[in-house]
């Protein structure tokens, strides 16, 4: 498994709007913030937190991800496809090892038989001082 810790802002657009989303919906001090507000609090700044930028396997991943969601067959299918033609996909999230978004990737990678998939490892941002952060004061990733 390849690792490599990168800055939130070299990330895909639509893999930071992921990011945004999954950590309004767990952080509690950013709960009450709109998308907008979140996103100004992580992206485009002089010292944007770091991401961990990683590849999972998406068996291991699909057994996380289990069957109770929801997902479209078709869009799975699209996704598959990219693939075999070469595409790759944005990276899947996850929280120290465990799957939180990203589904139809991990379907996709599934079952166009991939060993690998790439991921971003969000977990230290979840766990990080929001209070701290929030009132422009340093604080320390633990990236491990």
């Amino acid at each position: 498994m390849s690792r490599k810790i990168i800055d939130i802002d070299k990330l895909p657009a639509d893999t930071q709007s992921d990011i945004i989303d999954s950590l309004a919906d767990v952080v509690p001090e950013l709960s009450g913030m709109s998308h907008e507000e979140v996103r100004q609090n992580l992206i485009g700044l002089a010292e944007p937190p770091p991401v961990i930028l990683t590849t999972v396997n998406p068996v291991k991943m699909k057994a996380q991800f289990g069957s109770n969601r929801a997902t479209s067959k078709a869009a799975i299918e699209k996704l598959k496809n990219l693939l075999l033609r070469g595409i790759n996909l944005d990276p899947i999230l996850i929280s120290h090892g465990k799957f939180l978004d990203g589904g139809h990737r991990v379907m996709a990678y599934f079952e166009a038989g991939f060993d690998t998939m790439p991921a971003v490892d969000i977990g230290h941002l979840i766990k990080m001082d929001w209070g701290k952060w929030l009132a422009g004061e340093k604080v320390v990733f633990k990236l491990n």
